[in-house]
């Protein structure tokens, strides 16, 4: 029985997204983009500009897609000027993406602060 609280441990974690590490350090000191974090009693909320950068909007619309999979549900819009992506994911966690031109977007991660332990 002891043996088995690890894995529901394990189990019952909050689910690591793969646009999350788009908020860590490396990006933090990225002359191309910024990242806030914003925290309060009720709210967890990071974001990630990018401008004049291809490369890396290309690789976080892609970690994007990827976590499309935990979506509850998805919004898409289209047009000539933005790309637009909300997902809602378990937990209470939104996320989104922006893009406008070829080199820049915006990501951003919400949610209660318990969402992300």
């Amino acid at each position: 029985m002891l043996a088995l609280l690890p894995a529901l441990a394990a189990l019952a974690a909050s689910p690591r997204y793969e646009s999350e590490r788009y908020f860590g350090e490396k990006y933090r000191s990225d002359p191309t983009t910024k990242v806030p974090v914003i925290t309060n009693t009720g709210n967890y909320f990071r974001s990630i500009k990018v401008e004049g950068n291809p490369a890396l909007v290309a690789e976080i619309k892609k970690a994007v897609e990827n976590d499309r999979r935990h979506a509850d549900n998805v919004t898409e819009s289209y047009s000539q000027e933005k790309t637009s992506i909300i997902l809602n994911l378990p937990g209470g966690v939104n996320m989104g993406f922006t893009q406008r031109k070829p080199g820049d977007c915006s990501l951003f991660l919400q949610g209660t602060p318990d969402a992300f332990k």
